[in-house]
């Protein structure tokens, strides 16, 4: 169990493992796991493929994406500590909805749905973590959602627009059309193609076919601190 030394250490700092005892971790759930090392851009499964393994990050960030008519839209992001693919596990789907890739360098383990079955067996805890996990994920959605129902329309596209700009690394958002942001917040084209005409006229932004500049980041954010409708 020597050799084991090294990622049980990596383990024990994992909150779905972190009650285990190091020895168990050593003999139980080491070799129940493994080791995915990639590499940024690297593509740990994609929408339809079998699900097959829940994966637990140990380092570096996973993105998690879905298809749009027009582009692949961002639906998550997991950091060290946390964990994906679980549908496989909590719901038994058979193929994954989304695409999952390494936004940076990436250590994960990977545990087989055989495997996991048997660590839940021997350690309970694994599932009750995971589960309270998901619980916190829900009321976090349903907050979104609550705020996509209840936030004046301009809000919620330039919140669309700034989140878009923080996740791409860029004020230049391409390949984007209105009917992607639509989908994005639940309202319609049309409504999304006035918002952007005024946010253009009031030089806070610049449409182009397929694409939006973000001129005025700050005028953006005081729109939202305001609350401007």
């Amino acid at each position: 169990m020597h050799h084991y030394q090294e990622l049980s250490q990596q383990l024990a700092r994992h909150f779905l493992f972190g009650d285990i005892p190091d020895k168990d971790l050593a003999r139980d759930v080491c070799p129940a796991v493994r080791v995915l090392r990639r590499n940024a851009g690297d593509c740990f499964y994609r929408s339809g493929d079998d699900c097959e393994a829940v994966y637990l990050v140990l380092d570096g960030e996973v993105v998690l994406t879905r298809q749009s008519p027009r582009q692949h839209v961002i639906v998550g992001r997991i950091g060290a500590n946390g964990f994906f693919g679980e549908q496989t596990i909590l719901k038994g789907h058979r193929m994954h909805s989304s695409r999952a890739e390494a936004h940076t360098d990436t250590v994960c383990v990977e545990i087989t749905r055989r495997n996991f079955k048997y660590l839940q067996q021997r350690f309970p805890s694994i599932m009750v973590r995971m589960l309270e996990s998901e619980s916190s994920k829900g009321r976090n959605v349903l907050d979104h959602l609550r705020s996509i129902r209840l936030d004046p329309v301009m809000l919620r596209v330039v919140r669309a627009l700034l989140g878009l700009a923080k996740s791409a690394g860029t004020t230049v958002l391409t390949d984007l059309g209105h009917q992607d942001i639509a989908d994005s917040i639940g309202t319609n084209r049309e409504t999304v193609t006035n918002v952007l005409h005024d946010l253009s006229d009031k030089g806070l932004i610049t449409r182009g076919r397929m694409q939006v500049t973000l001129d005025d980041v700050a005028g953006l954010q005081r729109l939202l601190g305001g609350g401007v409708a």
